[in-house]
């Protein structure tokens, strides 16, 4: 039965621990929800948000906007699976953007601070 005494010593440093974990998760969030956390989220929002635009965009051009003769054109013409490429090159070209963004503000935050 030793080997039991050492339980309430263990749930007392466990305890002790919780307040700990609760101000780190509270500062992390807070943290995000700082100036520059809401801007970075914007430009996300923004970028995202044009990316779908665009792409519906060349989808309407594509599929509505043309006469029924020059879009079958352009369907022989074009590889298979054209708009899910340029959408890849697209989002690929946009993340590396959001990236050196990122990497931007983090110097501008760690020059501030």
């Amino acid at each position: 039965m030793p080997f039991l005494l050492g339980i309430p010593a263990l749930l007392r440093f466990l305890i002790g621990l919780v307040p700990l974990l609760i101000g780190y998760v509270a500062s992390f969030i807070a943290r995000l929800a700082t100036k520059t956390g809401l801007i970075a989220f914007a430009l996300v929002a923004l970028i995202t948000t044009t990316v779908t635009l665009l792409m519906q965009y060349l989808a309407e051009v594509m599929y509505n906007g043309l006469p029924a003769d020059f879009s079958h054109l352009m369907a022989s013409v074009l590889p298979d699976h054209f708009q899910a490429c340029i959408n890849v090159i697209m989002v690929t070209r946009i993340s590396v953007f959001v990236f050196d963004l990122k990497q931007k503000f983090l110097d501008y935050a760690n020059r501030v601070i």
